[in-house]
């Protein structure tokens, strides 16, 4: 049941970022210039509703899994994998929307969706050895 929660979690979040990737965040740069740190500002506050308790909840079965099948290497790369997800999600997204939600910057913009394919990949590599284990 524990694995079956963790693989749920893990293609939800593959689904949600490769729709962020690909068709969110570049639209950022379509975004008035004026209207720009509003909307981000409501970006984050919106997206946070949804992203943040999936990721909480993937990281604690992530970690119950990983300290219960530790002795088997997909399952260390699907946590690795998660772990990557996270430090790039605070090592360098958050930062950026945090600048971005100041002032519009189109270079920011662009190392965001350039950025956050760290986060695409990383879920994708955790869906894929997930549903292999599966």
């Amino acid at each position: 049941m524990i694995f079956k929660a963790a693989l749920f979690l893990s293609i939800f979040m593959t689904g949600l970022i490769w729709c962020i990737q690909i068709v969110h965040y570049p639209l950022f740069a379509k975004i008035p210039s004026d209207a720009f740190t509003q909307y981000e500002q409501s970006h984050t506050r919106w997206i946070s509703y949804l992203v943040a308790p999936m990721m909480v909840l993937e990281l604690g079965i992530a970690t119950l899994l990983f300290f219960n099948h530790y002795h088997h290497s997909l399952h260390i790369v699907a946590f690795v994998a998660l772990l990557v997800v996270w430090g790039s999600t605070f090592g360098i997204q958050v930062p950026i929307h945090q600048k971005l939600s100041r002032n519009y910057n189109l270079l920011l913009i662009r190392k965001l969706v350039t950025s956050n394919w760290i986060r695409t990949v990383g879920w994708t590599v955790r869906s894929i050895v997930l549903l292999y284990l599966f």
